[in-house]
């Protein structure tokens, strides 16, 4: 099997956020993948977060694999920054919005980082729970213009390109 879920972090978007039931949905994960022969994970946080329940299955943290044919590094980093409308200096976040991965941070440090470097751009690929709540933070910080949403970006080769100049 393979566990992608960190059940701890995902609980809270339940109607039901109550201790208990994060207790049962963990349990209840750790019984599943207790099924398994072998489980493996992206994170080890997860394989830990199911040990403590009392998983004891062969597992083991499997990084996601990266294509070498489509993420490389390009001479034409300049063309892509203007085609995506970033700058020389650009921070990428390419992921799932929501409260737990902490893009707020990435917003207010960009807006208190334009005091020293003035051409900051945030690009920022993904959908999820807190995208309008990250774009009015941009707006209510006054980085709007600095702050580049591309949305879930559905072809490879296109999310490779809005990655590559991002240095």
């Amino acid at each position: 099997g393979t566990n992608h879920t960190p059940v701890s972090e995902f609980v809270h978007y339940s109607p039901l956020r109550a201790k208990w039931f994060e207790r049962l949905f963990v349990s209840y994960n750790t019984w599943f993948y207790g099924r398994a022969d072998f489980v493996s994970s992206p994170a080890n946080a997860i394989l830990e977060e199911m040990e403590q329940y009392g998983f004891k299955k062969p597992a083991r943290a499997v990084s996601n694999p990266l294509s070498l044919e489509t993420f490389f590094p390009t001479k034409n980093k300049k063309e892509l920054k203007e085609k995506f409308g970033l700058s020389s200096f650009t921070v990428l976040y390419a992921g799932r919005l929501a409260p737990e991965k902490r893009i707020d941070l990435v917003l207010k440090a960009a807006a208190l980082a334009r005091e020293q470097v003035p051409d900051i751009t945030v690009g920022i690929v993904g959908r999820g729970t807190d995208e309008a709540k990250l774009r009015a933070l941009a707006e209510t910080l006054g980085i709007t213009s600095r702050v580049k949403f591309f949305g879930f970006v559905k072809e490879y080769k296109d999310f490779a390109e809005i990655y590559n100049p991002s240095e």
